[in-house]
């Protein structure tokens, strides 16, 4: 059974179900957004090791009352369309995304979705302070050029999928990066 990660009652979770092999979108389109009653909202969820994971949460480009943003939903080859027929007075709109849109980057400062999933795709954009023994663990990661990835104070970062470096990574004594394919 699916339940979205900061879903609340009344959010309509399940009224358009989509998949395509390894992920499944899901509508709520009575999720109020930003202040605005019933904007909607979709959530993206992939298949990991038997189990399935929250990977985004979607909301509108421009959220208002009544647009049921998730309403209606499809997703073929990576490419995911939704529906929010309330939008433009009624007459409706479409948002495309891919799944490669899905990208969690840290600035330096603070993830730009929040702190990572298992499955994520993250990328390293500036030097990322571990904690003492922090477990981050995500799905593909990047390091961005001239950036010095420094794993210490028994920290471990897990890949499940795959890493591209075009920084540096440095493992402490300790430490570990694991690689999972």
């Amino acid at each position: 059974v699916l339940f979205p990660d900061g879903g609340s009652a009344d959010d309509n979770f399940g009224v358009a179900v989509a998949i395509d092999s390894a992920y499944i979108i899901v509508g709520a389109d009575d999720t109020d957004t930003d202040g605005f009653s019933n904007s909607g909202a979709a959530y993206v969820f992939r298949r990991f090791d038997g189990g399935w994971f929250q990977i985004a949460h979607l909301d509108s480009d421009s959220p208002a009352a009544g647009n049921d943003f998730g309403g209606s939903l499809a997703i073929e080859d990576g490419v995911i369309v939704i529906g929010e027929p309330g939008d433009n007075a009624g007459a409706g709109a479409v948002s495309v995304y891919t799944i490669d849109d899905f990208v969690n980057i840290w600035d330096g400062a603070s993830w730009s979705e929040g702190t990572p999933a298992a499955l994520q795709k993250v990328q390293f954009d500036a030097d990322y302070p571990f904690a003492s023994e922090e477990l981050l663990e995500v799905g593909v990661a990047t390091i961005s050029s001239g950036i010095d990835l420094s794993i210490e104070n028994d920290a471990q970062l897990t890949v499940n999928a795959d890493i591209t470096m075009d920084g540096d990574v440095t493992v402490e004594s300790g430490a570990s990066l694991s690689i999972l394919k």
